[in-house]
């Protein structure tokens, strides 16, 4: 039996984005396991990579690669431009819309070719995505979040509206929806502090190996929390989960707008966190899991005490941390 019509044009169209860019290749090169990549953005990822420090790895898989040698897809290439000559439109929107949001192109595309129940509006279409493509579009996660947070900037923006009548900061809680950390490489979140009010107190900040998507569903999301995340909380307490909480001397009180605040986990295991670039955690105690079957880490933040505002900083999932 063939498949509807519509799943062909969404195979066909996925088929010819380049999984990191999630753009139209126009220039497709295949690494030595076969993936297929938009050339600049391998390129990019692979320079990332060497940047850090890493092992050149796939970004569709996450395993090592032995070399960074890339292959024209000849191919692919000529399917994409025939394509495009049959479909105009399309060729048009690359042109007009190369910079805007992937999410936004996806669907602009997907109404290009003529396909029924998408939309041109970013974000209201909701589409199935990889964990590379969460990782790759930055964005905060709509749910689970605190009462008081509100998300702008294609979901890049969190902003804090009031404060807690019961001092609760999971009522100002945001979590990222892309992952830190993918088959144990290092890698790291970056928040810029955009505004801050006169006040007591500073952030909440860690990592949860939950998917958002999950924790939505969590009946009780500080228990949740307490069992199963490390996080700095305001007062500079590292929380180690089933071990209770050791204070770490860092004090997020201090932070101003135009701070750059970074988490990360390196493979040892450690909870580190960075202010513009000078760290200021090292938990060693936290023994976080590590190693190519750990699972994924998500970060969180909450926008307790003088931080009213933050967003999420382009390209901090490859900056070198030490």
């Amino acid at each position: 039996m063939s498949p509807p019509i519509g799943d062909v044009d969404d195979l066909l169209l996925d088929g010819m984005l380049c999984p990191i860019s999630q753009l139209i290749m126009r220039d497709p090169v295949c690494t030595v396991d076969g993936h297929s990549y938009e050339r600049s953005a391998i390129e990019a990822w692979f320079r990332n990579q060497e940047t850090a420090g890493l092992r050149y790895s796939s970004p569709m898989t996450g395993e090592a690669l032995p070399t960074a040698t890339l292959i024209p897809n000849i191919t692919l290439k000529r399917v994409i431009d025939d394509f495009l000559d049959k479909t105009p439109e399309v060729e048009r929107l690359l042109d007009t819309t190369a910079s805007a949001p992937p999410l936004y192109m996806h669907n602009a595309l997907s109404s290009a070719v003529g396909r029924p129940g998408t939309s041109g509006e970013y974000p209201s279409i909701e589409r199935r995505s990889s964990s590379l493509y969460d990782m790759r579009t930055l964005s905060f996660a709509e749910e689970p979040r605190g009462n008081l947070i509100e998300l702008d900037g294609y979901k890049k923006k969190a902003r804090r509206c009031g404060t807690s009548a019961l001092n609760d900061w999971l009522e100002s809680i945001v979590f990222c929806s892309f992952p830190l950390s993918i088959n144990g490489y290092n890698r790291s979140v970056e928040y810029r502090i955009e505004k801050t009010v006169t006040g007591w107190g500073g952030i909440h900040i860690g990592v949860t190996p939950d998917d958002p998507k999950a924790l939505a569903k969590s009946a009780n999301l500080n228990t949740h929390l307490e069992e199963h995340s490390w996080w700095v909380d305001a007062s500079g307490w590292l929380h180690i989960p089933d071990e209770g909480a050791s204070l770490c001397g860092w004090s997020s009180g201090d932070l101003k707008a135009g701070d750059l605040v970074a988490i990360t986990c390196p493979e040892d295991g450690t909870l580190c966190v960075y202010v513009n670039g000078r760290r200021k955690v090292q938990g060693r105690e936290a023994r976080i899991p590590s190693g190519k079957h750990s699972k994924p880490l998500y970060g969180f933040i909450a926008l307790t005490g003088n931080v009213t505002e933050v967003s999420l900083v382009e390209g901090s999932l490859a900056r070198d941390y030490h």
